[in-house]
C-alpha cells in the first residue's frame, strides 16, 4: 500500500458519518482509562523515586502539610489509646507528648526524611505484579484500591515481617488525595 492509498483510506474513514462518534467514544475510553490509572502510577512512581533515593521525586508527590497534620494526629490518638484512664501520670504524659510528637514529625516528615526513612524500611523489595489490586513486595503484601473518586488507599498487610511489632496488631495505610490531575500523599491511618 502507498501513502496515495493510504490517504485515500484515512480521508474516507474521517468522511464517514459515524467517525465524530467513534473518535469521541475511544478519545473518553483513554480518558477514562488514565485517570483510573493515575493513583497506581502515582504509587509506582513514588516507590520508582525512593528506590532511587530522589527526595525531589518524592517530594511531588506528597502535600507534606496535611500529611504532618495526618500522622500527629494518629500519633496522638494512639498514645491516648495506650494511657490508663485511671492513672494521672498517664494524663500528663499524654499532655507533654504533644509538644514532642509535633517536633519530631516537623523533623522527619521532610523529602529526604521521607525517602530514607521508606528506603530504610522497604530495603530489599522487588515488587511482584498480580491481577488484582494485591501487589507483593518481596514478603509483604501491599493492597491498592479506590476509598471514594478523590481517595485511594494503599494498605500493608498486617503481617508484614518488617513492620514494628507495635504495628502488626494494626494495619497501616497511606492515604492519597486527589490533587488537580494527579494524586498526593496526604495521610496514614494506623
Amino acid at each position: 500500500m502507498n501513502f496515495d492509498e493510504l490517504w485515500s483510506l484515512v480521508t474516507r474513514m474521517i468522511k464517514h458519518p459515524k467517525f465524530p462518534a467513534i473518535a469521541g467514544a475511544g478519545a473518553a475510553l483513554c480518558v477514562g482509562i488514565g485517570v483510573y490509572a493515575s493513583p497506581y502510577l502515582t504509587f509506582n512512581s513514588m516507590q520508582s523515586a525512593v528506590e532511587q533515593g530522589d527526595s525531589a521525586a518524592v517530594a511531588k508527590n506528597v502535600d507534606f502539610a496535611a500529611l504532618r497534620s495526618s500522622i500527629k494526629a494518629e500519633a496522638r490518638v494512639k498514645i491516648a489509646n495506650q494511657t490508663s484512664e485511671n492513672n494521672p501520670m498517664a494524663a500528663l504524659s499524654t499532655m507533654m507528648a504533644g509538644p514532642f510528637i509535633d517536633s519530631m514529625v516537623d523533623s522527619i516528615v521532610t523529602p529526604e526524611g521521607l525517602t530514607a526513612l521508606i528506603r530504610q524500611s522497604s530495603a530489599n523489595f522487588v515488587p511482584e505484579r498480580s491481577k488484582s489490586n494485591v501487589v507483593s513486595i518481596g514478603s509483604n503484601r501491599v493492597m491498592m484500591r479506590y476509598e471514594s473518586l478523590n481517595s485511594f488507599v494503599v494498605t500493608l498487610d498486617e503481617n508484614d515481617v518488617n513492620l514494628p511489632s507495635e504495628l502488626k496488631s494494626s494495619s497501616l495505610s497511606l492515604l492519597f488525595s486527589r490533587s488537580g490531575l494527579g494524586w498526593k500523599l496526604t495521610g496514614v491511618r494506623i
